[in-house]
């Protein structure tokens, strides 16, 4: 997904895939932070729209196994109950963790401007 993001926007700006890897990585640390939040408190209004933000933006970027632990989260928190919220959120968690290397590996690799 991502490599056909930078050969959507390579040519005219050859960063795109970088800047959208840190939006993600930034953005994804706070959702995570609020389900870990709405996870201890209780609060399913919380706990749904981090995962629903999170399966997005996921999606977005290819993570199919990370936006589909977010989609089944959203779908307890839509109904209200998540008896198993604690589970839910470390298994995103430590997706997420797996996802968050590969993307720092990925951006350690590109090139720096006067290797293009």
């Amino acid at each position: 997904m991502l490599d056909a993001l930078g050969h959507l926007q390579g040519k005219w700006r050859p960063d795109f895939v970088d800047r959208v890897i840190r939006f993600y990585l930034k953005t994804a640390e706070a959702l995570l932070s609020d389900l870990t939040i709405g996870s201890a408190i209780g609060k399913p209004s919380m706990l749904y729209l981090a995962s629903h933000t999170l399966k997005a933006c996921s999606d977005i970027i290819g993570a199919a196994p990370l936006a589909s632990l977010c989609r089944e989260l959203e779908a307890s928190a839509r109904a209200g109950v998540v008896p198993d919220a604690a589970a839910q959120v470390e298994a995103i968690v430590k997706e997420y963790r797996r996802v968050e290397a590969a993307l720092i590996t990925r951006l350690a690799k590109q090139p720096g401007p006067s290797d293009h």
